[in-house]
């Protein structure tokens, strides 16, 4: 068996006391770079290991911390805070030793009592019982999450409350429907009986609620299934009260007197996720944005850059001739004019809509973005896409 290397061989290896080798390897006095450096050489060099448990014994510490958690699955927010907090200690020097109490106090005072037996220096905790007195532990123990009735030792809290209050505020400002976050949220780790329906009212929920329905599994904040839930809920809208709600996002980039604002309701009603979405659906009819050349391309309509051309040309005079520029005149002049082209409908309409929106999706085709910019800004539009195919 290969002989155990100690501290006592390192120092006589590196010329120096058996102290400045314990205060090298300990970082706990200052030594010089060189001798350091010496060393470290020779430690690398002989394989030599602390004994860890030696140090222990003379230091009256571990380095050891404990934690009791009600889950260590590392899906939940459990696991997640778990994660964080090794890596921290870990960077501190620590090592950890990890229970869970799944929300049971005498599980709680097992697992403090084996963490004793390790001699931890210390132990964090989600508490599980109210009435514990944790003054009593005989290591440093630090609370986390949940708050105990009674403050007997140190605690890192979340204020759920002020938190909640505070994500509410910053949904509702994005432009979530309130209807739409308290259903989605009731549904978090709860389930109503005989039904399959995921859309209640208020006076629904308050009805129909039932404490045994709730789950004992943490559930997860799903931020696209709440969207989700609110674009259903936009959508349930009446016409009316949809503008209502989206007018005052959509004057933030469009001047209502320049543009007809409750057709262009009635088109994003149906596109629409969130309010906030808007003014970025629809800032591209105030100012046409950097025309992207490869945006004429297109395998669906059979555009190219040369096909586009030659559209944008048949189609130019045809719009510049019309008197009458409504929604409906727009689509019935040029879809009786698109057959004399010898072009395919989308062949012509897709390079129309690119070279007026610079977008490769808008809230509706051509003929209503076209009657939306009006005839001037269509042709100004139109001309400038032109000269650059």
């Amino acid at each position: 068996m290969k002989e155990r290397i100690s501290i006592t061989d390192i120092a006589r290896l590196a010329g120096v006391s058996s102290s400045t080798v314990s205060h090298v390897l300990n970082q706990t006095r200052y030594v010089s770079p060189e001798i350091t450096e010496r060393v470290m050489k020779i430690v690398a060099d002989t394989g030599y290991h602390k004994n860890r448990l030696a140090c222990s014994l003379r230091q009256k510490r571990t380095n050891t911390i404990g934690i009791i958690l009600p889950s260590l699955n590392a899906g939940t927010y459990y696991g997640k805070s778990l994660e964080a907090i090794e890596k921290e200690l870990s960077a501190h020097g620590y090592n950890l030793i990890m229970k869970a109490s799944s929300n049971n106090p005498q599980a709680e005072k097992d697992a403090i009592e084996y963490l004793l037996s390790w001699k931890v220096d210390g132990i964090i905790i989600v508490l599980s019982d109210n009435g514990y007195d944790y003054s009593q532990v005989p290591c440093p123990v630090v609370l986390i999450d949940r708050a105990p009735e009674k403050q007997t030792v140190s605690g890192f809290y979340i204020d759920n409350y002020t938190i909640t209050c505070q994500v509410m505020e910053q949904m509702l400002q994005k432009g979530y429907r309130k209807e739409a976050i308290i259903n989605y949220i009731a549904l978090l780790g709860w389930a109503p009986k005989d039904t399959n329906e995921e859309f209640f009212s208020m006076d629904d929920l308050i009805r129909i609620f039932d404490e045994n329905g709730i789950n004992k599994s943490p559930s997860i904040f799903d931020t696209n299934k709440l969207t989700w839930f609110n674009a259903e809920y936009i959508r349930r809208l009446t016409p009316e009260a949809y503008a209502e709600m989206a007018k005052p996002w959509l004057s933030q980039v469009l001047d209502p007197q320049k543009f007809d604002l409750d057709r262009l309701c009635q088109l994003l009603q149906a596109r629409t996720e969130i309010f906030s979405q808007l003014p970025g659906m629809v800032d591209f009819l105030a100012e046409m944005p950097a025309l992207d050349m490869a945006l004429f391309t297109n395998k669906k309509s059979k555009s190219t850059p040369e096909t586009s051309k030659a559209a944008l040309e048949f189609i130019r005079p045809i719009l510049s001739g019309m008197a009458d520029w409504t929604e409906a005149n727009l689509h019935d002049t040029v879809m009786a004019a698109i057959p004399e082209s010898g072009m395919k409908n989308a062949t012509v309409l897709w390079p129309l809509r690119i070279a007026i929106t610079g977008r490769a999706a808008t809230p509706g085709g051509a003929f209503e973005m076209a009657y939306l910019l009006g005839k001037d800004e269509t042709m100004k539009r139109l001309d400038d896409a032109m000269a650059k195919l």
